[in-house]
């Protein structure tokens, strides 16, 4: 799946605060924000798939990649890389394919997929790039607002 990365301006106020937070915490409150971050993103993932046969739709998840002092990772997607797991076809359907037989003569010489012009190039059918691109400022919103209250509860607890 495409990796993308969200920033989020604006939190200086947030980051005082959060000096103050222990590591531990700090690092839970970022995962936190990150899951919480992801859903919009994954529900708008699910709108947009192709539902042809279900199983793409049945596959997305978000999947925790990483944790560490104050930073956090998820994946949505439906494995842990392109074409990879069950859904595997969603890099397909997400970056177009070439459909029909190759011809391997031609393939082990220099021209890489020569066997074009007998093959029908499937164009893309993106859902995962427009799911992120639509939602970035709701998910922005939803981990600015868990991050926020994450951080006042625990300078309340001090």
């Amino acid at each position: 799946m495409p990796v993308v990365s969200l920033k989020m301006d604006g939190l200086d106020d947030l980051l005082a605060l959060l000096n103050q937070v222990s590591a531990k915490v700090e690092s839970a409150l970022a995962m936190e924000a990150a899951l919480a971050g992801a859903e919009p993103v994954l529900a708008q993932m699910h709108v947009n798939v192709a539902k042809d046969s279900g199983n793409l739709d049945s596959q997305l998840a978000i999947r925790k990649v990483r944790k560490r002092r104050g930073r956090a990772a998820v994946m949505i997607g439906t494995g842990t890389r392109d074409y990879e797991g069950d859904g595997y076809y969603g890099s397909f359907v997400e970056y177009g394919y070439f459909r029909g037989k190759r011809d391997s003569r031609q393939i082990k010489g220099s021209s890489r997929g020569a066997n074009t012009q007998q093959r029908k190039w499937v164009p893309p059918q993106p859902w995962a790039r427009p799911a992120v691109d639509s939602t970035r400022s709701e998910a922005t919103e939803v981990m600015r607002s868990v991050l926020r209250a994450g951080i006042e509860a625990e300078a309340r607890r001090r």
